[in-house]
């Protein structure tokens, strides 16, 4: 699993950080003990929803056992749930390994046409739409697609339309008054323009913080946040839609990489990833700031749910993660709960 990845994980560059172990040990979130404890802390600290990375395809659902123990564990809790769904299957190459002649991606692509979209939707609104607690706005099962766009690409444009409005009808017939679709990315924001016109009601992004493909291999957490708060204006403006800002925490996956990566001068197109980007000096104060002003941001441009997407509750091994660890202990929530009571 990935926790093993914090066994081997080696350094890139003096003065890397390394992510500090769990403060709950290395669990298994497939235990209803787990998820309890996760579920009482979230609300505890402010936390009003959880967003599964859903992983369903034509083969079936993958790493949907965890979704089904928060699921059971928060059937009387106030802490609502959604989905992201992802246009890929999960990696089943835990480290990615340097100089191997295979496509790392490729064993992750499946095949989408309207008939299985409309199994998809079939299947999702009867497991997870149907529940009590899930999230729903003006009475709309939400729904996040994670690079939407690869969605839309591979189906094209016309099948997307009619997979959203049969999306629309099965879900009425099951007594909602539609489906409220969060289309997730982080390109450029002139990307998201006539998005509404594909049938998504707001936008979002997953992990709005590191360049990919441009700048240095190693970037600023601090420079990141400045340089990609102005996004959240552009979005909405191009999209048309409410853009629900994303604070993430950090970000550092080259514990997911094969030892012995040299750092790329520049990045580039070439795929470098999980050894780089790194993001470094990670901070609560920069956290605390940036929180503040999405929170700020949402309320201001009178966006209804006022919705902040914090990356993440437990990506430990991509360094975005608030749940305790042995370092910062309940720092991040502390921060959360107090911002959260003051706007």
């Amino acid at each position: 699993t990935e926790w093993d990845l914090f066994k081997t994980r080696g350094s890139f560059f003096d003065g890397q950080k390394m992510t500090p172990r769990p403060l709950w040990g290395f669990y298994d979130d497939t235990k209803d003990s787990l998820a309890e404890r996760q579920i009482k802390t979230a609300c505890d600290y402010g936390i009003d929803l959880f967003i599964y990375l859903y992983y369903w395809s034509p083969l079936g659902v993958e790493l949907q056992k965890p979704i089904d123990t928060f699921v059971r564990a928060s059937t009387d809790s106030q802490l609502k749930f959604a989905l992201m769904w992802s246009p890929h299957r999960p990696r089943f190459e835990v480290i990615r390994p340097i100089d191997k002649e295979f496509d790392y991606e490729k064993s992750r692509y499946f095949d989408l046409d309207e008939a299985s979209f409309g199994e998809f939707i079939r299947y999702t609104s009867e497991h997870f739409f149907s529940k009590k607690n899930y999230f729903c706005i003006n009475n709309k099962p939400v729904l996040y697609m994670y690079k939407y766009f690869e969605f839309v690409e591979r189906i094209g444009r016309d099948n997307f339309l009619r997979c959203v409005k049969f999306a629309n009808s099965y879900v009425k017939s099951n007594g909602f008054d539609g489906i409220y679709l969060v289309g997730s990315s982080e390109r450029d924001p002139c990307t998201f323009k006539n998005i509404s016109r594909l049938g998504f009601s707001a936008t979002t992004s997953y992990v709005l913080l590191p360049d990919f493909h441009s700048g240095s291999p190693i970037q600023d957490y601090q420079e990141q946040m400045q340089k990609k708060q102005p996004r959240w204006d552009a979005y909405k403006h191009y999209g048309q839609l409410p853009y629900f800002p994303s604070v993430p925490v950090g970000f550092d996956a080259s514990s997911r990489g094969a030892p012995g990566k040299p750092a790329p001068t520049v990045l580039a197109q070439e795929d470098v990833y999980p050894w780089f980007p790194i993001v470094k000096d990670r901070s609560l104060d920069v956290f605390s700031e940036y929180l503040k002003a999405a929170c700020d941001f949402v309320l201001q441009t009178h966006q209804n749910p006022p919705l902040v997407n914090i990356a993440s509750w437990n990506e430990w091994t991509q360094q975005h993660f608030i749940e305790p660890d042995v370092e910062n202990s309940y720092s991040y929530l502390e921060v959360i709960r107090r911002i959260k009571r003051s706007v």
